[in-house]
C-alpha cells in the first residue's frame, strides 16, 4: 500500500508547508510564558473579565489564574486550531482536487497508481503532521513554562492526554479534507467547502461556550469532541471523546476512497 516514491515526493511538496502549522502553538507557549507572571500580577484587573474567560477557555473545570489553566492556552487558541485544520488539510485538498482541476491529476493516475492507492497514501501521510501538530501544543506549554518558570507547577500527563485528543482532531479534519477533495470538482471548490465547514463548526462551538442553552451544540461537531481544559483540569476522560474522533475519522477515509476509486473522471 505504502507508495516510496510518492511519499517522497509528498513530502517534498508538503512537507515545510504543514510543519511550519505547529509554529503558532509554540508561539502562543511562549507569549503564555511571558505574559503569565504580569497576568498574575493583575489578577484583579483581569477579574471583570473572568466570566467570558470562563466560558471561552473553559473555567468551570480549570483555574485561569493558576500556572495549569494559563499556560492550556496552546491546546485553545483559536490560532493553534486554525494551523491544525490548515496543515492536515492542506495535502489532501491540493493533490487530489487541486490537480484534478488543474488536469494534472491524469497524468499522476496513468502511472501504475491507482486512485484507492493515492488516497491510502495520502490518509498515510497525514498521520505524521496530525501527530506533530497535536504534540505541538504539548510542546508549547513546556516552552511556556520554561520561560515563567513554573514547570514543578505543571502535571505534564494531563497535558499529554489533552495532546493525544488533539492528535486525533487533527486526523478527523485530515480525513474530513479527503473526503471534500475526492467530491470537488477542483482545488477552488474543495477550499470553499472545507473552508466553510471548517468555519461552521468553529462558529457553532463558540455559540455552545458563550450560550447558557447551547449544551447540545457540543456534540454535532467535532469540536465538542475536544476538551483540553476539561482534560488538563482532571474532570473528564479523553478516551471517549478520542475513540470517537479515531472512529468517525476511518468512516470518513473510507467514504473518500470510496468516492475516489468509483469516480468516472480522475
Amino acid at each position: 500500500m505504502i507508495h516510496p516514491a510518492l511519499q517522497n515526493h509528498l513530502r517534498e511538496r508538503f512537507g515545510l508547508v504543514c510543519s511550519a502549522c505547529a509554529l503558532p502553538s509554540l508561539l502562543v507557549g511562549a507569549a503564555a510564558g511571558w505574559l503569565y507572571p504580569h497576568y498574575r500580577e493583575r489578577e484583579e484587573a483581569f477579574a471583570n473579565f473572568l466570566p467570558m474567560l470562563r466560558k471561552l477557555f473553559g473555567g468551570d473545570s480549570l483555574d485561569l489564574f493558576s500556572s495549569m489553566g494559563f499556560l492550556s492556552l496552546p491546546f485553545q487558541h483559536p490560532l493553534t486550531l486554525l494551523s491544525m485544520g490548515l496543515g492536515v488539510a492542506f495535502p489532501g485538498l491540493v493533490t487530489i482536487a487541486g490537480d484534478r482541476g488543474r488536469k494534472s491529476l491524469d497524468l499522476i493516475l496513468a502511472t501504475r497508481l491507482t486512485r484507492g492507492a493515492l488516497m491510502a497514501n495520502l490518509f498515510l501521510f497525514m498521520g505524521p503532521f496530525a501527530l506533530l501538530l497535536g504534540l505541538s501544543p504539548l510542546l508549547g506549554t513546556a516552552l511556556g513554562a520554561w520561560i515563567s518558570d513554573t514547570a514543578d507547577t505543571l502535571d505534564f500527563s494531563r497535558y499529554a492526554m489533552a495532546s493525544g485528543n488533539a492528535v486525533l482532531l487533527g486526523v478527523w479534519w485530515g480525513s474530513f479534507a479527503l473526503l471534500v477533495s475526492a467530491i470537488a470538482s477542483d482545488g477552488t471548490m474543495a477550499a470553499i467547502w472545507y473552508g466553510a465547514s471548517f468555519l461552521i463548526t468553529f462558529v457553532i462551538q463558540a455559540v455552545a461556550m458563550v450560550w447558557e442553552a447551547g449544551d447540545f451544540l457540543f456534540w454535532v461537531t467535532p469540536f465538542g469532541y475536544y476538551h483540553p481544559a476539561r482534560v488538563i483540569g482532571g474532570v473528564a476522560d479523553p478516551w471517549r471523546d478520542s475513540l470517537i474522533l479515531f472512529t468517525t475519522s476511518l468512516c470518513l477515509a473510507a467514504a473518500a476512497w470510496t468516492v475516489q476509486v468509483r469516480r468516472r473522471q480522475a
